[in-house]
C-alpha cells in the first residue's frame, strides 16, 4: 500500500472549513476536475458519485463523518476508473486558533509498483489542490457574505462595499 499525507495551515476558521468539507454534495467547489457530484444512500451506506470533467465517474463511500473531531473517512468504491485502487482517505480539520486551522488529508491505495512514483506525485498534487481549493472557496464565500446587502430595521436597503 502506498501512503500520502498532505497538511497545510490555512487562514480560515476551522468551523468554516468544516462547513464546506462536510457538505458532501459540493466537492466541485474545491476539488479540481470534478464537474458534478451527487450523494445518495446505497445499502445503508452514504455514497458520493463524482462525475469528472473528462466524463469518467467514480464513487466514494463514507466510513465515518465525525462532526466533533471534524474528520471524514471514505474509500473509493470498486471498480476504480484509475490505475490505483482500494483508495482509503481521511480528511481532518484541526483548529489552530479562532482564525486559522490545519487541514490534514491522508490516503492509502494500491498501485502497480512501476506506477507508484507517478501516482504518488499525482495524488499529492490533487490533494494539495483540494486543500488550496478549500481555502479559496471559504475566502470566496466570506467575501460574498461581506458584499451581500444588509437590512437595517427601519432603514432603506444598504449595500456594503468592501
Amino acid at each position: 500500500m502506498q501512503k500520502i499525507l498532505e497538511k497545510k495551515r490555512i487562514s480560515i476558521p476551522a468551523a468554516q472549513a468544516w462547513e464546506l468539507l462536510s457538505d458532501l454534495s459540493g466537492p466541485e467547489r474545491y476539488l479540481p476536475g470534478i464537474s458534478h457530484s451527487r450523494v445518495y444512500i446505497k445499502n445503508d451506506t452514504l455514497v458520493r458519485q463524482m462525475l469528472l470533467m473528462d466524463g469518467h465517474q467514480y464513487e466514494e463511500q463514507f466510513d465515518k463523518i465525525d462532526e466533533v473531531q471534524m474528520c471524514i473517512s471514505y474509500h473509493m468504491a470498486q471498480p476504480s476508473p484509475f490505475i490505483y485502487n482500494q483508495l482509503k482517505g481521511t480528511i481532518t480539520i484541526t483548529p489552530v486558533n479562532n482564525k486559522t486551522c490545519e487541514i490534514s488529508w491522508a490516503c492509502s491505495y494500491k498501485v502497480p509498483a512501476e506506477h507508484a512514483k507517478e501516482t504518488d506525485a499525482l495524488l499529492s498534487f490533487i490533494i494539495t489542490c483540494g486543500i488550496n481549493g478549500v481555502e479559496r472557496a471559504c475566502r470566496k464565500t466570506k467575501a460574498n457574505q461581506q458584499n451581500e446587502p444588509t437590512r437595517v430595521k427601519g432603514a432603506k436597503l444598504i449595500t456594503l462595499a468592501i
